[in-house]
């Protein structure tokens, strides 16, 4: 429910934040009072036995004093008789009395108890106070810990939630651009293409998706519309179609009109024109790096890859109108142009860096590949109308002539037209009346020489 209103999801953990706070105060709680109590009863068990002394001794009375005085004598003669002499008198009253034992005092045990009982507190006190701080620095650490994991949880749900928006704002922008290029009118349709554009060049993640939609639109199947001069001055580039490119204008039964053509055109040029600004790396704030092109079956008009870097290109079965401008593009990839009809191909300082593939392709007008670069090329069954410039090329005079690079490989005679062929390969011209010749390489024909010689010699 969250994710569809757009609030911040909250997690399990975000609602047991207050029951982990209250348990800790809880704990911290019980262990304030289960210190309270030790205190109590350390103060208990130093201070009560103090208490159980036992009381305090009365002095004895001092013994009365002796009277100097001598008593009168007893007549009597069995108390003369008993009594001492006048010496043992003397010597006894001499005698000194035993020394009396010392009892304390009620204050001297007034003041033990007091300092006892002092001594008592300030340990209670001092045990109370360290293990109430104790508590206190535990206490305070749980609380920073969970402070900052519910920090932690409220940037990363700050962070799923951007995240969460603006993949689905990427999502709208997306759905609205692809259903505008499906819509009737070219005026919706442009405005679909600028969208996914914008999208993709604000999200590099989202930039070969949109890279594939162009190509897909450009994909479907399309006839270019009579090009007259009301549209010739509207195009650029047209010049360069040879009249026999030119389409005449015909009517067909469910045929689209001239003018809804020509809009479909217009609109086909802004997808193409799209494409390469972003495929160039002139435009280095624009430049899409790593894409991969597929345009198999596509009509287009102009194509321009000149100092484009893409990581793929598949152009197998286009229709290349016009000029194909590959002027110092590099391929990483593979680059297929099997079957491919082009009309004036420059492929002038092309880097192919995977295998490029130009079997059963056609160009009609010029073959222009001045200074690339080859790794592994293949040209089966090619077909060159006009000008041929393959020659002088390092990467294909350094292959060996048994490399069939043109096997089935056919160009048309003209005595006008350059033909420049890599070494170890030439023209050999047909004997049917088409004006047309073999690319053939130097070793098959010395082969063949070799073979008509042998059989011309064996003949009677």
């Amino acid at each position: 429910m969250a994710a569809q209103t757009g609030l911040p999801a909250q997690s399990s953990a975000d609602r047991k934040l207050p029951t982990t706070l209250r348990r800790d105060l809880t704990l911290a709680s019980i262990a304030s009072v289960a210190v309270f109590l030790l205190a109590i009863l350390l103060l208990w068990l130093l201070v009560v036995p103090g208490l159980d002394e036992p009381p305090l001794s009365s002095p004895s009375p001092s013994p009365l004093p002796v009277s100097s005085t001598p008593s009168p004598p007893n007549p009597s003669p069995a108390t003369s008789a008993s009594s001492p002499s006048p010496a043992t008198s003397a010597s006894s009253q001499a005698k000194p009395a035993p020394p009396q034992a010392v009892t304390p005092t009620k204050e001297g045990n007034s003041a033990a108890a007091t300092a006892v009982r002092l001594d008592a507190v300030k340990v209670s006190l001092a045990v109370v106070a360290g293990v109430g701080g104790l508590v206190a620095l535990v206490v305070a650490l749980r609380k920073q810990r969970v402070s900052e994991s519910a920090h932690e949880r409220e940037e990363d749900v700050a962070l799923y939630n951007k995240y969460d928006t603006t993949e689905r704002r990427n999502l709208d922008l997306y759905s609205k651009g692809v259903e505008q290029l499906g819509s009737e009118k070219a005026a919706v349709r442009i405005g679909g293409i600028y969208s996914l554009e914008r999208l993709a060049q604000d999200y590099p993640s989202h930039r070969q998706t949109v890279v594939n939609v162009l190509c897909s639109y450009l994909r479907m199947p399309f006839e270019l519309p009579p090009f007259r001069d009301s549209i010739r001055d509207e195009t650029a580039g047209l010049d360069l179609l040879t009249p026999s490119m030119k389409q005449k204008k015909t009517t067909r039964p469910g045929e689209k009109n001239s003018a809804e053509r020509r809009q479909e055109f217009q609109v086909r040029l802004i997808a193409q024109e799209v494409l390469q600004r972003h495929w160039s790396k002139q435009a280095s704030q624009q430049f899409w790096p790593n894409l991969a092109v597929n345009l198999a079956g596509a009509t287009l008009l102009d194509l321009q890859m000149n100092g484009a870097a893409v990581s793929t290109l598949d152009l197998q079965g286009a229709r290349l109108h016009g000029s194909a401008n590959f002027y110092m593009a590099e391929i990483l990839g593979p680059a297929i142009f099997t079957n491919c009809d082009i009309g004036f191909g420059t492929f002038v300082g092309t880097k192919f860096r995977g295998m490029a593939r130009f079997d059963g392709a056609l160009f009609r007008d010029f073959a222009l590949f001045d200074t690339a670069e080859f790794v592994d090329p293949a040209f089966y069954r090619v077909h060159f109308e006009s000008v041929i410039r393959l020659g002088g090329l390092p990467t294909l005079d350094s292959l060996s002539p048994d490399v069939p690079i043109f096997m089935d490989a056919t160009a048309r005679l003209t005595e006008d037209a350059v033909r420049e062929l890599p070494a170890g390969w030439r023209i050999v011209p047909r004997n049917d009346g088409t004006q047309l010749g073999d690319i053939r390489s130097v070793s098959d024909e010395n082969t063949e020489g070799q073979i008509s010689t042998g059989s011309a010699g064996a003949e009677p």
